[in-house]
């Protein structure tokens, strides 16, 4: 009979899919900017109003805003005009022509901005002026004659210096809007030059006045041009004790005359000149008004007789507050009358601006002050005599707010004014047009502008610290302010435990925004951005205290932002960006990284790249590796393309190597850049010639090009970020064209650039991955947007990390059709428990975009290795059990062994062995041990007689190994004893066919 035997080790391995829970989602809430205000108003002949200033509308800050009302006050039309790139465009004056051409002036990304509208509110032309200096321009005045040329006058700084420079620019256009010329004027002091007013003559002539430093204080200094800008005169106003400024400009058949104050040893006079047309002063000018203590003069009218009124604000028989007083002067310089206007609160009144009729009524609008310490518009009358106010109007808006009246026109039998007004909230303004009647001061009609507003939170970046709290910075938008860096802190609940906002000036409209965030293992949050066009880098204590705040104006004293932060191995922070290098109209960004001491933001070192071809040199992204070394990525400009860039300086600043790829077809770009074991990976997207392919780099420690891999598909594909493991298999997010729309694309590579898998996601016409990153468990996330009618969801991707299989996806909608979009995405873990953290922006009403953190948690099974005993064969297969669908790398001490769930114990190896099992991602580190004891594959034979008789009873045995289980089973015959042990008694039953099998199980 033939005995057979066999030795069997058996294993089985388990592979689950771990179930994600949203844990919670907070959302956060600014104040909302939605600021409207008309500063000028003008009316045609036909009755119709025309009123110019700002309006906030979501995305865009402010937006110059022009007006149309008919003479009932119906709105005919409004017209935004947004410069792209800016949030700053307003409309500080207004005209209109007789065919009902409307002319408007003012700024637009910090240039004068000119446009011309039709009746019917189309833009016929634009105008734009960016001064000398390609630094801040504003308009302040505008004036047509018959021919249609426009012509503006105002502010221009001249140089790139931070000292503030500004000088007079006057500018002509003609009716087409095409700049004929441009006069500028620096006064002795070479400082601060500011024109406040403009005014022409028949002739064609252009008078303009303001002030300008000399250099101990300012004049009044006024200008006239000739009608091809050629100036004939200047006259400078000192009056030997102070400041003296011309304010407002106006002429007649006679002459030039301007209002303004003058400083008279203890305080300000009104002051009123009158020059004729050669430039020579009357002989009663200058005339000064003093009423006993502070006297401003804000506005100047001319009559038909030659009769001038000024008005202003005074203090009143040396009283502490101001009031509106107003007077009159016969051609010959002889004072006629006072009139002053005192509010019934007796605090301060202001006048703005004031307009004459052909009776020799004056009209005034501006503030008054009331008892609750806040400001009421009011438009009040003087009659011819100004013995009394024939009427006065006050009028307090729904949110019995600030209100102010800022401009003022006549208009048939009727006077109009424009003005800001609070309509029930602190953070909403309007414009306010109110329309009154002329004899009797009665209201006909009131209507306000309400814009859109804007009331976005928009987080840009989020961290994560060991303790699981959770931070974000991006910017709010703050009543008045518009954009301010916000900075929120999360409890690992999701509690807000403190906010921050931080505003470089107050009421204004800098654009102030966090775009990087960090946090150091004390819990002190660290924030790189933009402040007043500057670099910005704030330092919060854990409690969220400004701890402080390092500015940063680059060379050019232009435009600089910093883009990305990170700390050093001793907790200083870096930051990077890109700073103008010179005050030239041509984009000069350098690279410009700096790092700061931690305990006093100090500056440590600066490190400045500017590309071979000396143009415009931008960062992305940056990362710092364990020794301090930190890592840059971006684009370069060569020529007329970009080419991608990755930068490496040390840990002192020092550049090591800069590594720049390029194709043919230039316009390449690196967005996300990852070290990992002193490689880098940088992903972007680079041109094909028509449209971009996604770009992923791989560099060594030498900054030498180990790989190059791009994937192209139907259209435009580009990667937006970047992340690895520890086995250096690196995973890529972005988006792809398909023919269709947008699809998101989540990737993976080896570290020898082999693409392992790629998945595309389609839900709509738009999808894009906008961030990536890897969990404890293997799994991948890409979070990003999904078009969703007329507006984005929040997307989020949960792939399996080993073949790409995707296992679970989201898409977050907080109220239909209304914008929805994750920005980036963290990953923490801590034994079997993951947590993902998504943050990003979602609106919950139209122009309210709330800033959202969301936690995601899963929980991954325990490892262990299968066979569980101690003792194992050469040749056998060791199985991680519990594991999820990632990679996993098996190791003995430091050698790799595998990069799979198996590993198989080669011929050969004997003795004591302990083998690791392990993932390790970002924070992440889970691995288990097993040792055992590797013995050679066992060949035993059963012992015992194969010449055997029917009923007869034998024993068999094997050579026993300790702790070693058996099984033995029999065919034709029954075991008498022994099941379990190396030695059985059988008694064979059968009469053919017989054996015995001995399965011999080691532990």
């Amino acid at each position: 009979m033939k005995l057979r035997f066999f030795l069997l080790l058996t294993a089985f391995a388990f592979c689950g899919l771990q179930a994600q829970t949203q844990q919670w989602i907070t959302r956060y809430n600014g104040t909302k900017e939605n600021i409207d205000r008309g500063n000028a108003v003008a009316a045609d002949a036909s009755g119709n109003i025309y009123t110019g200033g700002y309006s906030f509308t979501k995305g865009e800050g402010r937006n110059a805003v022009i007006l149309k009302y008919n003479s009932a006050g119906t709105l005919q039309w409004s017209a935004l005009y947004n410069v792209t790139s800016d949030k700053t465009d307003e409309v500080k004056d207004i005209a209109v022509d007789a065919a009902g051409n409307v002319y408007v002036t003012g700024v637009g990304n910090s240039n004068y901005l000119t446009l011309k509208l039709n009746s019917s509110g189309t833009v016929l032309w634009t105008a734009t002026y960016n001064g000398l200096g390609q630094d801040y321009d504003e308009a302040v005045d505008l004036a047509i004659d018959a021919s249609g040329n426009v012509y503006v006058t105002g502010r221009s700084d001249r140089d790139e210096f931070i000292n503030v420079n500004y000088d007079y620019a006057t500018l002509k256009y003609n009716s087409s809007g095409v700049q004929q010329w441009v006069s500028t004027y620096n006064g002795t002091g070479n400082l601060d030059d500011r024109a406040n007013a403009l005014a022409l003559d028949a002739s064609g002539n252009v008078y303009v006045t303001g002030q300008s430093f000399n250099p101990a204080n300012e004049d009044a200094v006024t200008i006239k041009y000739n009608s091809t800008g050629v100036q004939q005169w200047v006259k400078i106003e000192n009056r030997g004790f102070g400041d003296d400024t011309g304010e407002a400009i106006v002429t007649d058949a006679t002459g030039v005359y301007v209002a303004g104050e003058a400083f008279n040893g203890n305080d300000y006079d009104y002051v009123t000149y009158k020059y004729d047309f050669a430039g020579t002063a009357a002989a009663w000018s200058p005339v000064f008004f003093d009423d006993g203590a502070t006297d401003r003069g804000v506005d100047i009218a001319v009559d038909s007789g030659g009769n001038i009124y000024i008005t202003g604000r005074s203090e009143t028989g040396g009283g502490s507050f101001y009031d509106i007083t107003t007077l009159k002067y016969n051609s010959a310089g002889v004072q006629q009358w006072k009139n002053v206007y005192a509010y019934s609160a007796g605090l301060d009144d202001r006048p703005s601006a004031m307009v004459v009729d052909a009776a020799g009524a004056c009209y005034i609008t501006g503030r008054v002050a009331t008892a609750g310490l806040t400001d009421n518009v009011v438009t009040l009358k003087c009659n011819a005599n100004g013995t009394t106010q024939v009427w006065a109007q006050v009028y307090n808006d729904a949110g019995n707010l600030d209100d102010s009246g800022l401009s003022v026109a006549l208009t048939g039998s009727s006077v109009v004014i424009a003005g800001v007004g609070y309509a029930g909230t602190v953070t909403q303004n309007d414009v306010l047009t109110i329309k009154y009647d002329a004899a009797a001061g009665t209201q006909q009609w009131l209507q306000r502008f309400n814009g859109t507003g804007d009331n976005t939170d928009r987080p840009r970046k989020l961290f994560v610290d060991a303790a699981g709290n959770s931070y974000l910075a991006g910017y709010s938008l703050q009543t008045n302010n518009n954009r301010d860096v916000m900075t929120i802190k999360f409890s690992p609940a999701g509690t807000i435990l403190w906010s921050q906002i931080y505003n470089s000036l107050i009421n204004t409209s800098n654009v102030d925004e966090g775009f990087a965030i960090t946090a150091d293992n004390s819990g002190n949050v660290y924030v790189a951005g933009i402040a007043d066009n500057d670099y910005l880098t704030l330092k919060y204590n854990s409690a969220g205290v400004l701890q402080w705040a390092q500015v940063y104006n680059g060379l050019g004293l232009g435009f600089d932002e910093a883009l990305s932060i990170g700390l050093d191995p001793a907790g200083n922070p870096v930051v990077t960006g890109r700073s103008d290098r010179d005050a030239s109209a041509v984009i000069n960004y350098d690279v410009v990284t700096i790092k700061y001491s931690a305990a006093a933001g100090a500056v440590l070192w600066t490190a400045t790249y500017n590309g071979a071809a000396n143009g415009n040199d931008r960062p992305e992204c940056m990362t710092i590796d364990a020794a301090g070394n930190v890592f840059v990525g971006g684009r370069t400009t060569a020529g007329a393309t970009e080419d991608a860039l990755v930068i490496q300086y040390n840990n002192m600043g020092v550049q090591q190597w800069v590594g720049v790829y390029n194709n043919i077809f230039g316009n390449d770009r690196i967005n996300a850049i990852e070290q990992n074991n002193n490689n880098i990976y940088a992903a972007g997207f680079v041109s094909n010639g028509t449209n971009d392919d996604a770009l992923l780099l791989k560099y060594n420690a030498l900054g030498t090009q180990q790989w190059v891999k791009t994937f192209a598909d139907a259209g435009e594909e580009r990667f937006y970020d970047v992340d690895t493991d520890s086995l250096q298999n690196i995973y890529v997010s972005g988006r792809t064209f398909t023919g269709a729309g947008f699809d998101a694309l989540t990737a993976k590579y080896s570290s020898a650039g082999v693409l392992k898998w790629l998945s595309k996601y389609n839900n709509g016409p738009d999808d894009s991955g906008n961030d990536i990153a890897v969990d404890c468990a293997g799994f991948v996330w890409t979070t990003g947007s999904s078009l969703n009618g007329s507006a984005d969801d929040v997307l989020i991707l949960k792939y399996n990390g080993k073949n790409g299989q995707q296992v679970w996806s989201s898409l977050y909608n907080y109220s239909d059709n209304l914008y929805d979009q994750a920005y980036d995405v963290a990953v923490r873990g801590s034994g079997n428990t993951n947590k993902i953290y998504i943050t990003g922006s979602s609106e919950s009403v139209a122009g309210q975009g709330d800033a959202f953190m969301s936690l995601y948690q899963e929980t991954s099974p325990t490892l262990t290795i299968t066979p569980a005993g101690s003792t194992v064969c050469a040749g056998t297969s060791l199985y991680v059990q519990g594991a999820s669908l990632g990679a996993f790398v098996w190791k003995e001490g430091t050698t790799v062994l595998a990069a799979d769930t198996v590993y198989t114990i080669p011929a050969g190896v004997t003795g004591a062995h302990t083998y690791t099992v392990q993932w390790t991602s970002g924070s992440c580190n889970t691995s288990v041990n097993k040792t055992v004891t590797v013995i050679p594959p066992i060949q035993p034979q059963i012992t015992g007689g194969n010449d055997v008789c029917q009923n007869g009873i034998y024993t068999y045995t094997v050579v026993p190994i300790a702790g070693t289980t058996y099984q033995w089973t029999v065919v034709g015959g029954i075991i008498v004893s022994g099941q379990g042990t190396p030695s059985i008694t059988v008694q064979w039953t059968g009469t053919g066919g017989q054996s015995v099998t001995c399965m011999q199980t080691l532990p």
